[in-house]
């Protein structure tokens, strides 16, 4: 299994953090790998929903599922692609002048070895970090 963990502080409180997380529609603007997103009909656990992720040139459609939610701590969702089944989840805290946001990816699978072997693993973890970026810098310009 693979495992990649990423952190940021943002300067907004948790709440409005976690709800301008659940507008997947707006997930393009502040993911640059995600180019579209079909939110599910309802944020529940089991509930599917369809996005395309294009990193590194590699367009992936997916179509995961919601496997946790807490509001206003946690979302988790699952997918399976390629031989990799894999999750996302992250995870809204309180912390000193805002709140803390964590993107934590894990992988297993068959296809992990064409990810080593496309070097596109170390490529994932920058991705997180610029999810995390991206989403810090859309919140804090009052996008969100």
């Amino acid at each position: 299994m693979i495992s990649i963990h990423g952190k940021v502080e943002i300067s907004v409180d948790r709440d409005q953090a976690f709800e301008a997380f659940l507008r997947m529609e707006q997930w393009p603007r502040w993911w640059r790998d995600c180019r579209a997103v079909d939110p599910p009909p309802e944020w529940a656990v089991a509930a599917a929903f369809r996005m395309i992720l294009v990193p590194h040139k590699m367009s992936l459609k997916l179509r995961p599922r919601i496997s946790g939610f807490k509001a206003p701590e946690m979302v988790a969702f699952d997918w399976n692609r390629l031989g990799v089944v894999g999750r996302f989840v992250w995870i809204f805290s309180v912390h000193e002048d805002g709140c803390l946001v964590e993107e934590r990816i894990e992988m297993k699978g068959a296809g992990l070895f064409l990810l080593r072997v496309l070097g596109q693993l170390e490529a994932m973890g920058h991705m997180v970090q610029r999810n995390l970026d991206g989403f810090k810098a859309y919140l804090e310009s009052g996008a969100g």
